[in-house]
């Protein structure tokens, strides 16, 4: 991928979906996912991950996606729960209505109005933005 790029392979990639998106935890540089059994120097970054979910969002319906083998025992801290979460937000956000799906499609200004159990207990700077 850091040779061709992600928009040459996702020209791979024939459009209309359905796809289902398995990202393994282990590809993705251990700058941004260091919880791993294989830590792989060189992997994904942040911004490619980020382009390749919206990129295959975009080409067509996504039914599901997981996310595998993050190992917390092997990290000080929770970088890569937080950086999966994330990215799980970002699959969501440009689903149809975006983020908003997670609250019934509400108007951007109506979520910041939400009580904190309405936004899953996170602060709306949480949420990725939504266009």
């Amino acid at each position: 991928m850091h040779d061709i790029g992600i928009n040459a392979v996702l020209e791979w990639i024939p459009d209309g979906g359905p796809y289902y998106l398995t990202i393994d935890a282990d590809g993705l540089d251990p700058t941004i996912m260091p919880a791993v059994n294989a830590p792989t120097p060189g992997g994904l970054n942040w911004i490619q991950i980020h382009k390749l979910i919206h990129g295959l969002v975009n080409k067509g319906r996504v039914s599901g996606m997981d996310f595998v083998e993050i190992s917390p025992a092997f990290e000080n801290g929770n970088m890569s729960l937080v950086h999966a979460e994330r990215l799980i937000f970002v699959h969501w956000g440009y689903g149809p209505c975006g983020i908003l799906r997670l609250v019934n499609c509400l108007p951007v200004a109506e979520l910041t109005n939400l009580p904190a159990s309405g936004r899953r207990n996170r602060p709306v700077s949480y949420l990725p933005s939504v266009q």
